[in-house]
């Protein structure tokens, strides 16, 4: 019984350090990360995507991590679906995470802080849930203290 659990747990440790297709290869555009998503998935990250774009116009993207990332000075948020897997984040939806999550106002619980410190996220299971007066309200306030950032 002993050499079961072991073998179940080692067999657990290679499975979450399998490395989906899109972070071995390397990124050449949002159309390729796009394309890779399931269909609810992408049309989820897609709108996410044009939200950040129109609220924060003057905002970069990057891959990190086989995710897009949003900079203006410093960090400001991520797009992170299921499909593409990473530490304790459910295996459904979409995420949105901001990396000041922890001085946003969030008195509703609106945001999830789940084990992180800094960062808190928001998943989205259907392109329906998402709120864009919510997520504009939320991205302007991340940038508000991206600006800050850089005052210091």
């Amino acid at each position: 019984m002993r050499k079961r659990k072991v073998y179940l747990k080692e067999e657990a440790k290679f499975s979450l350090k399998k490395t989906p297709d899109i972070l071995k290869n390397k990124l050449d555009s949002i159309e390729d990360f796009l394309d890779y998503l399931p269909d609810d998935e992408r049309d989820i990250a897609d709108y996410l995507r044009e939200l950040i774009l129109d609220a924060i116009p003057d905002c970069r993207e990057k891959f990190i991590g086989g995710i897009p990332v949003y900079f203006r000075h410093g960090k400001i948020c991520y797009i992170r679906p299921a499909a593409i897997p990473r530490g304790n984040v459910p295996a459904y939806g979409v995420q949105i995470g901001f990396f000041q999550g922890y001085r946003m106002t969030n008195d509703d619980r609106y945001l999830e802080k789940g084990r992180r410190v800094r960062v808190f996220t928001k998943i989205f299971a259907e392109c329906c849930e998402v709120d864009p007066a919510r997520i504009r309200s939320l991205l302007f306030e991340a940038t508000v203290f991206d600006q800050e950032e850089t005052a210091d």
